[in-house]
């Protein structure tokens, strides 16, 4: 194949961001994590404090939250907002941090 030059390839990615910009994709209604499906949103709630977490398992929490974690003010001031996310298909972790914490 011959190579493209640089204005043609600029070109090329021009076209793909403008396609992309139109793609829409469907909102999730579920994810899966532990064998089930979950639907969403998923609100926190102090009465989903029902696992118990070993030691090990509260530094993995808090290393992923270290990773991948946000907190942000509240704009009331009324407190701060704790958020985490997981990109791929995997939600046992996000499950994790639910069953643990209760959100």
């Amino acid at each position: 194949t011959p190579q493209l030059s640089l204005r043609q390839l600029q070109h090329r990615c021009t076209r793909l961001r403008a396609l992309l910009r139109k793609l829409r994709f469907p909102k999730p209604s579920h994810i899966f994590a532990f064998g089930s499906w979950h639907e969403l949103p998923i609100r926190a709630s102090t009465k989903h404090f029902t696992r118990p977490v070993s030691q090990g398992g509260l530094k993995y929490l808090g290393g992923f939250f270290d990773g991948d974690g946000c907190v942000t003010a509240q704009s009331t001031g009324s407190g701060c907002r704790l958020l985490v996310g997981q990109s791929g298909n995997n939600a046992d972790i996000l499950m994790s941090f639910y069953k643990t914490f209760g959100g």
